[in-house]
């Protein structure tokens, strides 16, 4: 076929597929069109009488709102964390819309490292005490690309803590800085657990949790905001029963759930918090 013939039926070809998509949006109109149309005159009848139904018209026009019921960044139920070359960085998400399941995210070096999941409080001394030994260690260890990190901050201590409902708002912080500040996340773990209260009082006020989210370098009116509201409050709750009744982060040796539950590569984690013994059992999978 000449060049010529060529290029004469490549530009039949486009011409079709122009058409093809044209045909395909008018259909589409006249589909919306037989739909709307109806709602429209019936809204206007009923506006001429009340004004209200107008005004509902207008509103279905707009935009819907979210329907996010977790935070950004926490779409696996948790924070997660990757790294390469030496960089310790967030794993972006959507939020969970309502209804949906937490689900898996991968990441480039998924399939080749340990792959860490840790159920924590922010109100728990077991998880400040697994923190303050492992936390650097960890941090490396994600940087280096030689494992991933994936943390659930979960509320299982309110009745730990008087009527105050610490716990719960402790892990509302975790919920706020995944949306808002990801990046943040990490140093804001950090200083929780240097700020956490004693069990048996009434913990910290909301006040005194943006005051800490403060001192961990993050100043943000929005975190601050959805720390005082309780934005993440049922987020918090639902993930902290779906943990609860989740037969994987048992306790293998007496069946109970508690925090820190660390799960290495979907098995229970069932050794000590000090750095030397775990950090050998993550060397033993290398």
């Amino acid at each position: 076929m000449s060049d010529q013939h060529r290029s004469r039926d490549q530009r039949r070809e486009v011409a079709r597929e122009l058409a093809r998509r044209e045909r395909e949006r008018a259909e589409r109109r006249r589909r919306l069109l037989r739909i709307l149309v109806p709602i429209i005159v019936v809204v206007v009848l009923v506006g001429a009488g009340t004004g209200v139904a107008v005004a509902v018209a207008v509103a279905s026009n707009r935009p819907a709102p979210s329907t996010s019921a977790g935070p950004a960044n926490m779409i696996t139920g948790g924070i997660q964390f990757t790294g390469e070359g030496g960089r310790f960085t967030v794993v972006k998400t959507a939020g969970l819309r309502k209804g949906q399941r937490p689900e898996p995210v991968a990441t480039s070096n998924a399939d080749r490292v340990p792959r860490i999941v840790t159920y924590i409080d922010f109100s728990c001394p077991g998880c400040k005490a697994f923190e303050a030994a492992n936390s650097g260690y960890l941090k490396k260890l994600v940087a280096d690309g030689r494992a991933t990190l994936e943390v659930h901050p979960i509320a299982i201590l309110d009745t730990h803590y008087q009527t105050s409902r610490y716990s719960s708002r402790a892990n509302n912080v975790g919920a706020c800085v995944a949306d808002l500040a990801p990046d943040r996340f990490y140093d804001v773990m950090h200083e929780m657990y240097a700020e956490q209260p004693e069990e048996s009082t009434a913990g910290l006020t909301n006040d005194r949790l943006v005051a800490v989210v403060h001192q961990a370098g993050l100043n943000d009116p929005a975190v601050d905001r959805c720390i005082q509201g309780e934005r993440f409050r049922k987020f918090v709750a639902a993930q902290t029963q779906a943990a609860g009744q989740d037969p994987t982060l048992r306790n293998p040796r007496d069946g109970g759930f508690y925090t820190p539950t660390i799960l290495i590569n979907g098995r229970y984690y069932t050794g000590a918090a000090d750095n030397a013994s775990f950090s050998s059992y993550i060397a033993s999978l290398h």
